[in-house]
């Protein structure tokens, strides 16, 4: 049986780690409590709203009266009726109330973002306790997404001199952080297959299961360079999806381009 590997497109000039929860339409229809009048303090979330009355929207409140002639007086001259003078009125509403406050209330849950962290290994002045610490972090958090790769130097930064970071240092935390996380979308970072012919593949075999394709015009890559060396900014889009494919297949692994959704986040 392949197991399946989630694909994350990067399109624009930076991609984000950070999943973004489905657009969720909900009719807010059923459940309201209602009060007839003014009611003091009825604005605040933590107002005690229990023992209110329950209604579905739209809701006429008037109907419930009190049905008095004063409610829709009016002075007027029916011109239809051919009245030159003015006289006073009634039974335009019924009696009903027409004018007056009312307070609404409901709750709802919304739903939370899907979110991400990570950490660049081997980072110019990091140390095993800062990894320690991140590691840490990453259990208390419990993201949805976590990126982790390896740092490597750009040419035009004060790092340029500093050595990149380890390949099998970066798979350790990969896996460590799976274990941590089972169900965590994790990434097999073009860094890794910078670094090491193939870097993604065995961050694949270390826990990974996202893989990034760059979709972004060949034309515009070298704007945003990130470090040296970059793999795949040669390559059009389609091209990069299949290299993607192969590599992806040789580890018994298969991609699939649905919505990658954390399971995460229906706990």
């Amino acid at each position: 049986m392949k197991k399946i590997l989630f694909i994350s497109f990067s399109c624009c000039i930076l991609f984000s780690l950070i999943a973004k929860a489905q657009r969720i339409e909900t009719l807010l229809e059923k459940n309201w409590k209602f009060t007839k009048g003014e009611v003091a303090e009825a604005m605040k979330p933590e107002f005690d709203d229990r023992k209110r009355e329950t209604v579905t929207v739209p809701h006429d409140w008037a109907i419930f009266g009190p049905f008095e002639r004063s409610n829709d007086l009016q002075e007027v001259a029916v011109t239809q009726n051919f009245e030159k003078k003015a006289s006073v009125k009634t039974g335009r509403t019924g009696g009903l109330p027409y004018v007056g406050i009312g307070w609404y209330r409901t709750t709802f849950d919304v739903p939370a973002d899907q979110t991400g962290c990570g950490m660049m290994v081997g980072s110019p002045y990091q140390t095993e306790e800062n990894l320690a610490q991140d590691l840490l972090y990453i259990g208390e958090f419990r993201p949805e997404m976590v990126g982790i790769g390896p740092f490597i130097p750009h040419h035009d930064t004060k790092f340029a001199e500093e050595p990149a970071g380890s390949v099998d240092l970066t798979l350790f935390l990969l896996s460590v952080i799976r274990i941590m996380l089972p169900q965590v979308l994790l990434p097999a970072t073009t860094a890794l297959g910078t670094l090491d012919p193939r870097g993604r593949e065995k961050g694949f075999q270390a826990g990974a299961n996202v893989v990034m394709p760059n979709l972004s015009p060949v034309k515009n890559r070298k704007q945003y360079e990130l470090y040296d060396n970059k793999i795949c900014t040669g390559e059009e889009a389609a091209e990069c999806r299949g290299c993607l494919s192969r590599r992806v297949e040789s580890v018994g692994y298969e991609i699939v381009t649905d919505r990658g959704d954390s399971p995460m986040m229906l706990h």
